[in-house]
């Protein structure tokens, strides 16, 4: 049984418009849940329909069946990059969490499609969503192996729970007559079967584009350029392949468990050259040593810019949000054909504008680009975390990122207090609430601009900070079309 996956390739960026989610949807439709609709408490097999309620309401006995037959399966995972000390200590091996696999598998069965005929296949969204999966979970060495002992366990353990022998892996329905299975059964082990390979083949279509599963990337400089800002430099081997404006996962010496989100706040580069600004709390700086290795992997999001003039390009960028919206910044070649870009970065303190003279300098170069520094505090923070940075005596020349001089400072736009969104609301309207048709750097008003949104995924209120920003947006007359947001 066979399903149609998208026609375009890894990087066709109409796709990505497509699905406002970006490539690599997988973690963030996982995080909604299943919304499956069945009915509770039979045990009938007759039709696939009662096979997937029955199995819903036996999940931890197949859970649990699984994993069992997984252990006895699973080969080992591949050869893929892990983090190392500076020492040269790597870290183990990150395996998919099964919880984590299991909301996921609950997610794709959301969108079964049942046909008259008894069978099922999988909507075009949730076909997209186990595409996606499978090439997220490359980085972790997941191969197709995997997927054939995946498969296999997943099949024997809804015989085993259901008191019928396992008919093998290439199952057939001759087969499944042979061994007695009922026909619901036969039909919901076709369909596993199925999105399991669907699964596989989202691993296989990167693999066969040449795409990395995973990048070493060694550290070249770490620079605290605030007490919550430190921006760190990468040299990545292969040069992992992404968009400018997009995430990337990354793994690290200190936290080897863990993937987290950060966007390369520079261009793409052949090279691999990468740049992070990580936002932390004051005192608890990111632990990051020159000569350690980290790893980086699939780029997610949608955030692009136009390549043809004619529709303004507002940016918000929150905190650590600006990092994509740079990269778009330096992407984009400043030719007559681009669009008018305003940039308005939001942060908490007026020390963690750890860009803000390069921005100055970008907004002097490029007739096209103006910028607005806006800071929700009125003052810097006094606590003694910030006292400790600023005592330090190495900060003096992290403090030219953050502090430009008078003349440069003169070309740019005042800074201002509030929200990037409520500053840009007014700006754009003239009036805090929505009201009005002016505009900064000749963008104009609300109504036609493009607007591009960006925030900290791996700040855990990120999300809904820059759902509130949009929330703002279109509260004052910005078309919900022409706004992309990340994360959301």
């Amino acid at each position: 049984m066979t399903t149609d996956l998208p026609d375009s390739g890894p990087h066709d960026r109409a796709r990505a418009q497509t699905h406002p989610e970006g490539r690599h949807a997988a973690r963030d439709l996982a995080a909604r849940g299943p919304r499956h609709s069945r009915t509770a408490g039979t045990r009938d097999l007759g039709t696939l329909s009662d096979a997937v309620n029955a199995t819903y309401d036996r999940l931890d006995e197949l859970v649990e069946a699984t994993l069992e037959h997984w252990r006895r399966l699973t080969p080992p995972v591949a050869d893929v990059p892990q983090p190392v000390t500076a020492d040269g200590t790597a870290g183990p091996p990150h395996l998919p969490d099964s919880r984590w696999l299991l909301r996921a598998a609950l997610v794709a069965a959301d969108g079964l499609t049942f046909t008259a005929s008894g069978t099922a296949t999988f909507d075009r969204e949730h076909t997209d969503f186990l595409a996606d999966l499978g090439r997220d979970l490359r980085k972790d060495g997941v191969t197709v192996d995997h997927y054939a002992a995946a498969a296999e366990a997943l099949g024997r353990a809804l015989c085993q729970i259901n008191g019928l022998p396992y008919p093998g892996a290439d199952l057939t329905y001759k087969a499944a007559e042979a061994a007695g299975l009922p026909e619901g059964l036969t039909e919901l082990l076709q369909t596993l079967d199925l999105g399991v390979r669907i699964t596989a083949l989202g691993a296989v279509e990167d693999e066969d584009a040449g795409i990395p599963a995973a990048s070493d990337a060694e550290v070249l400089e770490v620079q605290r350029r605030s007490p919550r800002v430190t921006v760190v430099r990468l040299q990545a081997t292969p040069a992992p392949t992404w968009w400018a404006g997009q995430f990337l996962q990354v793994r690290t010496p200190s936290d080897p468990g863990k993937w987290w989100s950060a966007a390369p706040s520079v261009a793409p580069d052949p090279s691999g050259l990468l740049e992070f600004a990580v936002f932390h709390p004051a005192g608890e700086p990111l632990s990051a040593t020159v000569g350690e290795h980290w790893v980086v992997a699939n780029p997610t999001g949608a955030l692009d810019m136009p390549r043809q003039g004619g529709t303004p390009v507002v940016m918000l960028a929150l905190g650590a949000g600006l990092s994509p919206l740079r990269s778009l910044i330096l992407a984009t070649p400043d030719r007559d054909t681009a669009p008018p870009v305003h940039l308005y970065w939001q942060v908490n303190h007026r020390s963690d504008l750890h860009e803000y003279t390069g921005l100055l300098g970008l907004a002097r170069a490029f007739d096209r680009l103006t910028f607005t520094p806006v800071v929700t505090d009125g003052e810097d923070a006094t606590a003694d975390d910030d006292a400790a940075w600023f005592a330090d005596g190495d900060r003096g020349r992290f403090l030219t990122f953050s502090g430009p001089g008078p003349e440069l400072a003169a070309a740019g736009r005042p800074l201002r207090r509030g929200t990037a969104a409520g500053v840009a609301v007014e700006d754009l309207t003239g009036h805090p609430d929505g009201q009005g048709t002016s505009g900064p750097g000749g963008i104009g008003g609300i109504g036609g601009v493009r607007f591009l949104v960006a925030g900290d995924p791996s700040n855990p209120g990120g999300a809904a900070e820059v759902r509130e920003a949009v929330r703002v947006l279109t509260d004052a007359g910005a078309d919900p079309a022409l706004v992309t947001a990340e994360p959301l």
